[in-house]
């Protein structure tokens, strides 16, 4: 009778880690519409390919003059780019174009599986061809919000064409911020740990990706380009810990600007005005000024 129960446990148990996966990889739906002109800023829309061919759709918000250099925002994974526009507007002031796409199973673009980084890299990658190629871009910053600073923290690891990152709420190890998703929600921490490596492993499988590629601590020590970590001192889902480790790992500059009594990716939102201002400053003290 033991050993029928405990097969039975077995058996709930893997059912609802296939379910977990299937949930994590779940394509996810847009944004409430919400264009750059509608904020004053001119843009076109376009298409262009990832690394691996899936076709994505984004926004060019081009620079009111000679462009100082252009910077691919990275977002989240829930959403679209929609969700974000107005993140660009000081950048755009400050002279630089602005790339904003949908990820692979986001919004417009193509693709049913979002991967949390296993192939998301493979988009950003694919945003920093065609700025290069397609749009005379120098140089290429990329500033990254929770997901979309962990993807913009692998992408800068693989390409020496990167000049600077800014990672608000990225996470460190995957495993652990969907641990933390859950203990938010009465699931012990361990428990939750477990289901999502478990969760991980069947959505790795279902896709056929390295899940174990996922983590950016494990690529912060081949990223040469400064980096500024935004972090909320009460993110429930990233520690400082994490964040400071990660830093530390950097090969380029690094800093942490930890942002008190905010949690994920509240900085903005408590701080807007130093936040804007931390942001452009990063990108327009890493990225050298336009030719004449």
């Amino acid at each position: 009778m033991i050993p029928l129960i405990i097969l039975i446990l077995i058996g709930v148990w893997v059912g609802l880690t296939q379910i977990g996966g299937a949930a994590l990889l779940r394509r996810r739906e847009p944004d409430i519409a919400n264009p750059p002109d509608q904020y004053g800023m001119p843009y076109e829309s376009v298409t262009f390919s990832s690394r691996d061919g899936v076709s994505l759709s984004g926004w060019w918000i081009p620079a009111p003059d000679n462009a100082r250099g252009t910077i691919i925002l990275c977002s989240g994974q829930a959403g679209s780019k929609d969700g974000d526009t107005e993140l660009a507007i000081p950048l755009h002031q400050a002279g630089f174009a602005v790339l904003m796409f949908d990820y692979r199973a986001h919004g417009q673009s193509e693709g049913e599986a979002m991967t949390f980084g296993m192939f998301e890299k493979e988009d950003v990658l694919g945003a920093v061809d065609y700025v290069l190629t397609q749009r005379g871009t120098r140089q290429v910053g990329l500033y990254g919000l929770s997901m979309g600073g962990a993807v913009a923290l692998i992408t800068a690891a693989l390409s020496d064409r990167v000049g600077a990152v800014v990672s608000d709420g990225g996470f460190a190890r995957l495993k652990n911020t969907l641990a933390r998703w859950a203990r938010k929600r009465g699931i012990p921490y361990l428990i939750g740990w477990q289901f999502a490596a478990w969760a991980l492993f069947a959505a790795a499988l279902r896709t056929r990706g390295r899940i174990d590629q996922v983590d950016p601590i494990l690529w912060a020590p081949h990223v040469r380009c400064p980096v500024l970590f935004i972090q909320g001192e009460r993110d429930p889902f990233v520690t400082t810990a994490e964040v400071e480790a990660m830093a530390g790992m950097v090969k380029g500059e690094a800093e942490v600007w930890l942002v008190p009594q905010v949690g994920h990716r509240g900085a903005f939102q408590a701080a807007r005005k130093a936040y804007q201002g931390r942001v452009v400053a990063w990108f327009e003290q890493h990225l050298d000024p336009p030719t004449t």
